[in-house]
């Protein structure tokens, strides 16, 4: 196997993944394979849910430099600044 690191992999999953392919492992090789592509879905939800409420707060609060936990607070209490 080529010694490539996979970008956003951590270094020891890349060197179990490694391993489990010079061993010929193709069960634990395809296991890694899966929570990588599990992670990756995971990663690109949480990443549009932040797109998400960022334009939110954009629409919505004024930019004050608001941080999430005021964020929170505020969406809770129904207050959005006057809007």
């Amino acid at each position: 196997m080529r010694d490539v690191l996979i970008r956003g992999i951590p270094e020891d999953t890349h060197a179990w993944l490694k391993t489990a392919a010079e061993d010929n492992n193709r069960s634990m090789t395809a296991e890694v394979l899966e929570i990588l592509h599990n992670a990756r879905q995971r990663a690109e939800a949480a990443r549009g849910r932040l797109a998400r409420v960022e334009a939110w707060r954009k629409k919505y609060l004024p930019d004050d430099g608001c941080e999430l936990d005021e964020l929170v607070s505020i969406v809770r209490q129904g207050r959005t600044h006057g809007h």
